[in-house]
């Protein structure tokens, strides 16, 4: 699948003028933070194409593509955090926080600017919603119009409650609940039954079964109850009598496996926007965008070019 190229580097922060009431150089700085993370995930997105692995076994192939979708999914939503942080410095809307600010939070540490740490302390007030209510009473008709696009992206990626697949939530996940599960690596039990002497095979017969079965368990000395249900696959759950009980479905958590050409698809569109956002947010930034007449003659080096399957795909035999 075609990619959007990358937006085109920019010099050093510390290269550019400032303006007096903005923060040109740590825009900047947030800005080639931006484009280095954009960069990690889009290597990871090229090697999450299955047209990468035709020399591969189909199952090997899936495996190496899982590893690459994940790290993916993760820049991804780290781009999205450091975009917000673009504008959240350069028009200084942390200050509106701030006591005496438009917007003030008592629950938010003040920013003190040109004290030893204030910008970290400002990279953590940085939200969306609190940037987007910033945007929405700018009377620049274009940084409303950049707020409004800033605000359908995350409606779409970010805060999606109604599609299956949303980058921000399957991050989310990855960070604080469970590991990237990919449907086509999923493998449900082979549940099959003995009856009259012969096998039966549900799983190819597309039949369930569910079983109840007490159990005496001589280290406890309890009576269980164990029930055994089977459909599209096995689910053990375990009572104790006049105890406790654990339910089988609390195991099994089908609706958070993603097909991974699903994913593929839906992370190319996400960086495709993304890029859009960030080239208007370019075109807001320009026209106040100067160098430095200390480096005047500076300009922006590309790096080498480097054959990178060697570094991510096995040589031929």
């Amino acid at each position: 699948m075609r990619h959007k190229d990358n937006p085109e580097k920019l010099l050093s922060p510390e290269k550019y003028m400032e303006i007096e009431g903005f923060d040109t150089r740590l825009a900047v700085q947030k800005m080639e933070d931006f484009l280095e993370t954009l960069g990690d995930a889009t290597i990871s997105l090229i090697y999450s194409n299955k047209d990468e692995y035709k020399e591969e076994s189909k199952r090997d192939a899936l495996f190496i593509r899982r590893t690459h979708i994940r790290h993916a999914i993760i820049d991804f939503n780290n781009c999205f955090d450091l975009f917000l942080q673009i504008p959240w410095f350069y028009y200084r809307v942390w200050d509106e926080y701030n006591p005496n600010g438009r917007f003030y939070n008592d629950k938010l540490t003040p920013v003190l600017r040109n004290n030893d740490g204030w910008v970290e302390i400002a990279e953590q007030n940085c939200n969306f919603n609190r940037l987007k209510r910033f945007l929405a009473l700018q009377t620049n008709q274009k940084i409303v119009d950049f707020g409004n696009k800033l605000t359908i992206f995350c409606n779409k990626f970010i805060y999606n409650e109604i599609d299956s697949i949303v980058i921000r939530e399957i991050a989310n996940q990855i960070k604080h609940k469970h590991s990237l599960k990919i449907k086509e690596l999923y493998e449900p039990y082979d549940f099959s039954l003995i009856v009259n002497g012969v096998k039966v095979p549900l799983k190819d017969l597309k039949l369930g079964v569910e079983i109840e079965k007490e159990l005496y368990d001589e280290k406890t000395k309890q009576d269980l109850g164990i029930k055994i249900k089977n459909s599209d696959d096995v689910e053990v759950s375990i009572n104790f009598k006049g105890g406790e009980i654990f339910r089988g479905e609390d195991i099994l958590r089908e609706n958070n496996m993603f097909p991974i050409e699903d994913l593929y698809n839906k992370i190319v569109i996400f960086r495709d926007e993304i890029i859009d956002l960030y080239n208007e947010w370019c075109n807001l930034l320009k026209p106040n965008l100067e160098k430095n007449p200390l480096f005047a003659n500076d300009k922006i080096r590309k790096g080498p070019d480097l054959n990178l399957d060697k570094f991510f795909k096995a040589a031929p035999n």
